[in-house]
């Protein structure tokens, strides 16, 4: 039985392993420098995909942007319209806070005198 050990043991076992990393990286590299390269037009062709895809991202970017702002300005709307409410039912409230005390000191001024409810 053969013993299969993964390391060299010698220098020349070494060497002979990396010449033939070496041959099998070059094999296999060697045929992408040859290869042709891109003609101008798909050259040109693949830009124009590429900027048509970046511009369309842009787009999208700046439509959600828009949208954002104008929820954001409704939002805005809804607030003050909602603080103009609030203030007035407060001014109301306040009103006829007023008035039940008005009301409830001229009830108790008739009271006190002693006159009838219809006479005045």
């Amino acid at each position: 039985m053969q013993n299969a050990t993964p390391t060299p043991h010698t220098w020349q076992e070494f060497i002979y392993l990396a010449l033939v990393a070496i041959l099998g990286y070059g094999v296999s590299f060697i045929p992408a420098l040859f290869r042709k390269k891109q003609s101008e037009a798909e050259t040109d062709k693949t830009r124009a995909e590429t900027r048509s895809i970046d511009l369309q991202t842009t787009l999208h970017a700046g439509d959600m942007m828009i949208d954002l702002i104008k929820s954001a300005a409704q939002a805005t709307l809804d607030v003050e319209r909602l603080k103009k409410e609030k203030e007035f039912w407060q001014a109301r409230a306040e009103t006829l806070i007023a008035e039940k005390k008005i009301i409830e000191l001229e009830l108790d001024e008739m009271i006190r005198i002693g006159k009838p409810k219809g006479q005045e």
